[in-house]
């Protein structure tokens, strides 16, 4: 079926009925639940589309949650979290999946180079964390699993160690290095899950906390071995960073872990899901080793 689009006014929504997707401003913005009665109590109207909003305060156009995925002038409809989606530009339309905006004659927007996506989360090259990778190698006397890997924005990204904006962590019993990465849940994952990230690395003998699974007498939970180098930590205290930080940065998560020289590295996603997995494999391939000199 061709679906024909025509103009959105300002507050009015794009709906679908048989014939195809048409115009109806009188539509209240109560139908959130994208449908509409027909009149007759049947549900035959589906609701496709909306007009962008525009936040009070700072005057930023923006799609709703219920409508994600934004058109603009240039064609291109530009999913939730899109890295090349224009900025400070008003959409002219927000479609409620990219299915529907592509059924309306625009086309998916191209990712940027070196950009991949996976289960909905965009993957970036990244060189954010080169000289803070290389400070803590020099100051922990081995070299640290850089991500080169992450999700963007990659400004979610952060250090996480003792100090202010330190990616060295110190306690009696643990001394390493660590980031992680809270990007904002993309649509269509599990509702419980975030796609968090740690990146870790710590000298064997020192690495329990920072690059390994909560104890069994933390949650009563066991570590599960999901293939090689991989495993699935039980839940425990969430990790915390800052001088009063602590917890286990890979609570919860699926990790890869590997051994080279007498350190160890580590990489976890929360959840155990095949999202999960995907994007942590993509993350593994983008660590790279740096050493201090």
């Amino acid at each position: 079926m061709v679906m024909v689009l025509l103009t959105v006014a300002a507050a009015g929504w794009v709906v679908r009925d048989g014939s195809g997707l048409r115009v109806d401003a009188d539509l209240a913005d109560e139908a959130g639940d994208g449908r509409e009665d027909s009149g007759d109590g049947s549900r035959g109207v589906e609701i496709v589309a909306r007009a962008p909003l525009r936040a009070v305060n700072s005057g930023r156009w923006f799609c709703s949650p219920d409508f994600p995925v934004a058109a603009h002038e240039d064609g291109h409809a530009y999913p939730p979290g899109h890295p090349a989606a224009p900025r400070g530009r008003a959409p002219t339309t927000c479609y409620r999946d990219l299915r529907v905006a592509i059924a309306a004659g625009y086309a998916e927007a191209p990712l940027p180079a070196g950009t991949t996506q996976v289960g909905g989360v965009y993957l970036v090259r990244t060189d954010r964390f080169r000289a803070r990778c290389w400070q803590a190698a020099r100051q922990l006397g081995h070299p640290v699993g850089c991500p080169g890997v992450l999700p963007f924005p990659v400004t979610e990204a952060q250090c996480a160690g003792t100090g202010v904006a330190s990616c060295v962590y110190r306690r009696p019993s643990t001394v390493g290095f660590i980031v992680v990465s809270t990007p904002a849940r993309p649509p269509g994952a599990c509702v419980d899950c975030e796609p968090y990230i740690a990146v870790t690395t710590a000298r064997r003998g020192r690495a329990r906390i920072l690059s390994g699974c909560p104890p069994v007498a933390v949650y009563a939970g066991r570590a599960q071995r999901l293939g090689n180098d991989v495993v699935a930590c039980p839940d425990g205290p969430p990790w915390v960073s800052g001088r009063g930080g602590g917890g286990y940065p890979h609570q919860g998560h699926t990790m890869h872990r590997w051994i080279r020289d007498g350190v160890v590295f580590a990489v976890s996603v929360d959840g155990e899901d095949p999202f999960a997995r995907a994007v942590l494999r993509a993350v593994v391939n983008g660590v790279r080793a740096v050493a201090a000199g």
